[in-house]
């Protein structure tokens, strides 16, 4: 299985994405600042959106439907620093 959008410890900028029948995770985030605006993920084997606690992205117009889990999933953990 393989993520159709990944992003690690980067500052990339994805816009104006569609992501239909991914066979796992639309979109993974590991570390970093990236921007997501306007993407969709629409049935997804998987989780749509899935990052971990290290990752700051700038995330706008995120939309799912029809996936097995319409949400976005974050790591458990504590946070690297202060997130206000």
């Amino acid at each position: 299985y393989t993520y159709s959008l990944r992003f690690q410890n980067t500052s990339a900028v994805a816009r104006h994405v569609n992501i239909v029948h991914s066979d796992f995770t639309a979109v993974r985030i590991d570390g970093g600042t990236p921007t997501l605006d306007d993407i969709q993920a629409a049935g997804v084997r998987g989780w749509a959106f899935y990052m971990n606690l290290a990752a700051d992205p700038v995330l706008t117009g995120l939309t799912t439907a029809g996936s097995w889990y319409d949400a976005i999933l974050v790591d458990g953990g504590s946070l690297p620093g202060d997130r206000t």
